[in-house]
């Protein structure tokens, strides 16, 4: 007669050690996934077909972030826009295409976001923010222009940012969020790790016992 049950294996040290070895490599391999789901995919994500981009100049025209082809996640505290950390997360390519369907006749040709971002400011500082300009106000706004590409006449690029003081937003965005890349990931992917495990456990015993399914403590002769 010879015992082929769970219960026997288990009193094999080999066994035991496989046992064990395989409850960790299932637990890690469980644990990191969601690690990285949690850190980079996150619980909420944008809907960009809903998400709303306000302009602030000129015609004061809205599209959603899926109109303008557009592709962010960073910018928001707790569900808010944060206008500064948008300009500070690197998304220079979105904002120039934002920037440009607010008002088609910006020339960022010659002058990058920054340039813009600080004229609006500057406007701003003097109340003449989508106002018509007098010859004297123009000369003002120019001067402190220059002033301000003197500054940064060697810096380039996000390090720009910092002469910025951010007092008037050429746009704002209502970010609208869902669950449902978080529920894909999460929930298919978790099962699709447990049923392979489980798998591997049923193909292991079917080696063994040549079921699937064994007895856990009765004789099979």
């Amino acid at each position: 007669m010879s015992l082929r049950t769970i219960k026997e294996l288990n009193s094999k040290k080999l066994y035991r050690l496989i046992k064990v070895t395989y409850i960790l490599f299932f637990l890690i391999v469980l644990i990191s996934y969601n690690v990285f789901v949690f850190t980079e995919i996150g619980v909420k994500n944008l809907d960009l077909s809903k998400t709303i981009i306000k302009c602030n100049v000129k015609d004061k025209k809205t599209f959603t972030a899926k109109n303008l082809n557009l592709n962010f996640y960073g910018g928001f505290n707790y569900g808010q826009f944060n206008y500064e950390q948008f300009f500070n997360n690197s998304y220079s390519w979105e904002i120039e295409k934002i920037m440009k369907a607010c008002n088609e006749k910006l020339d960022l040709d010659n002058y990058d976001i920054y340039d813009a971002q600080k004229a609006s400011e500057i406007s701003n500082k003097y109340g003449l923010i989508g106002k018509e300009k007098t010859v004297e106000e123009l000369e003002l706004l120019t001067k402190d222009f220059k002033a301000y590409k003197e500054q940064t006449k060697f810096v380039s690029g996000s390090s720009e940012a910092k002469y910025l003081d951010f007092n008037f937003n050429l746009f704002d965005i209502e970010p609208i969020f869902n669950y449902n890349e978080f529920i894909k990931y999460f929930t298919f992917w978790n099962l699709i790790i447990m049923f392979s495990f489980e798998f591997f456990r049923r193909a292991f015993y079917y080696i063994y016992f040549g079921k699937i399914k064994p007895e856990k403590d009765k004789l099979i002769k």
